[in-house]
């Protein structure tokens, strides 16, 4: 996890990663990082940043947020999915709801090398959308060691139907299978009449 380090295009679009795909983009998202207990109020790792309003993004290797608003200290915020730990959706009764984790930075991300607590605040819905792709993601890359490479989008494979041609044709054969040979046995095993053995 980092601020303020995002790679820009000429364009002034946010560079992207190999085999990078987006699955979830938001406007009007509220953002906090805050890390430390806040006491001293002045020691170094008692960093808070905060934004009311932004851009979330969220792809199969990373999270993005722009602020609205930046500032020279706070500029943007980028994460790797594997940094995220302990995640939950929150949904308060008087209040937005909110998606809480605790990350951890990477080395010179331009933040203290303990653990953080991250919000996104989402003022005008999404919140769900966005907890529900991200567990998504995150266990589609735990299938599959790691590798975004075989995480490009999140459809599920299609069902086995039973009305499938093959499996069918086979189904019916085997039934059919089964009612000629119970028939068979019905025809076989049929007790003789007591009138017929007594005339005998």
């Amino acid at each position: 996890m980092s601020v303020n380090s995002i790679d820009i295009n000429p364009e002034n679009e946010f560079i992207l990663l190999p085999f990078e795909q987006f699955f979830f983009s938001r406007n009007k998202v509220g953002f906090a990082l805050e890390c430390g207990n806040g006491y001293p109020a002045n020691h170094i790792i008692n960093k808070t940043h905060f934004s009311s309003s932004g851009r979330l993004y969220l792809s199969n290797q990373r999270i993005i947020y722009f602020p609205s608003h930046i500032t020279s200290s706070f500029k943007n915020f980028v994460c790797p999915l594997n940094k995220f730990k302990d995640g939950s959706f929150i949904q308060p009764w008087f209040s937005p709801n909110y998606y809480q984790a605790t990350v951890y930075p990477v080395l010179q991300g331009g933040l203290p090398s303990v653990a953080l607590v991250v919000k996104f605040i989402f003022k005008e819905g999404g919140g769900f959308d966005f907890a529900t792709k991200f567990s998504d993601v995150q266990s589609r890359l735990h299938e599959n060691n790691n590798d975004p490479y075989c995480v490009q989008h999140l459809e599920e494979l299609p069902a086995y139907r039973l009305h499938d041609s093959f499996f069918q044709s086979n189904t019916s054969q085997i039934i059919t299978n089964d009612i000629i040979s119970s028939s068979d046995n019905s025809i076989r095993d049929v007790p003789p009449n007591y009138e017929d053995i007594i005339n005998k």
